[in-house]
């Protein structure tokens, strides 16, 4: 994938989606002819009284092949709202001080054209939902040919 990023710097895009309905994963997929340098994605869960402990996972799928999937080290438990943050910079320090969550990514994601990003979490319950999601990218547009 690398050889597809030009060398130049490319533009810093913060993407914000509307919240899924109650009890279904966050998506968001790449746009085509675009290049994504992945920096963060931030999102806030919030648990229903349901006893029952939620599994963070972040998955990178190209077409229908899960390429990378992303475990968070601590689970979620009913009626609580935390922030999480999956993240290139370990910054799991300031998170969790905050009473949020911290995943690391790898240093240098690069994503190619339609890649999707999605939660995958383990345990969720009717009342759970993923929201105020914010996807922060480097971005490179490919030229018409």
């Amino acid at each position: 994938m690398a050889e597809q990023i030009p060398d130049q710097q490319g533009r810093l895009r913060i993407i914000e989606t509307a919240a899924p309905v109650v009890a279904v994963d966050l998506i968001i997929v790449q746009e085509p002819r675009v290049r994504w340098r992945f920096h963060s994605l931030m999102f806030l869960f919030t648990t229903d009284a349901n006893a029952a402990d939620r599994f963070m996972r972040v998955e990178f799928t190209v077409d229908t092949t899960v390429v990378l999937i992303l475990f968070g080290r601590a689970f979620q438990t009913a009626g609580l709202v935390r922030r999480w943050l999956v993240s290139t910079v370990d910054t799991v320090e300031l998170n969790l001080n905050q009473g949020g969550r911290f995943v690391m990514a790898p240093a240098d994601l690069l994503l190619n054209n339609e890649t999707e990003i999605a939660t995958n979490i383990g345990g969720m319950q009717a009342g759970d939902q993923v929201q105020a999601s914010q996807l922060i990218v480097e971005e490179w547009i490919e030229p018409l040919l």
